[in-house]
């Protein structure tokens, strides 16, 4: 039987990413932080971690974190076959709004990220809190202006 070798991001990466989001790479009990899609949807309270593989970051949920899973999201036309497939990797789910954010619920190990079997994932980019996107573009200016209105 093959062993899968668990993927390890270079720590650079690591560095890169984690100066870029707006979330820690870990959540302490975190069931508060409201994630939302760009319309303002909201798909989650609180989430588990931010898992970083070879296709990127992505923010790890449990289903508890969802924002009731069967009125935020829906699994595509066409992709109903990897409910019930011992071959599919993940469940696709998208989003009910505007933005069709995917999300996948993940079946199996892989060799390119240490995604959990059960767990949910949602790239960044897609997420907002607090109307912020999750991972910025750039990383943030060490030395903000801070702007003064009187």
């Amino acid at each position: 039987m093959k062993q899968l070798i668990a993927y390890a991001p270079p720590l650079k990466l690591i560095e890169n990413i984690k100066d870029r989001l707006c979330i820690p790479l870990r959540a302490a009990d975190d069931d508060v932080t409201e994630f939302c899609t760009g319309s303002g949807l909201v798909v989650a309270m609180g989430f588990a971690r931010v898992v970083i593989g070879k296709r990127g970051p992505y923010v790890e949920f449990d289903l508890w974190h969802l924002n009731d899973l069967n009125e935020t999201f829906h699994i595509p036309e066409g992709e109903e076959w990897r409910i019930d497939s011992l071959d599919a990797y993940y469940v696709e789910w998208r989003t009910r709004d505007e933005y069709d954010v995917m999300m996948y619920q993940q079946r199996r190990l892989v060799q390119y990220a240490d995604y959990s079997i059960g767990a949910y994932y949602i790239s960044p980019t897609d997420l907002y809190v607090g109307g912020r996107q999750v991972l910025c573009p750039e990383p943030p200016d060490p030395n903000p202006v801070m702007e003064t209105f009187g």
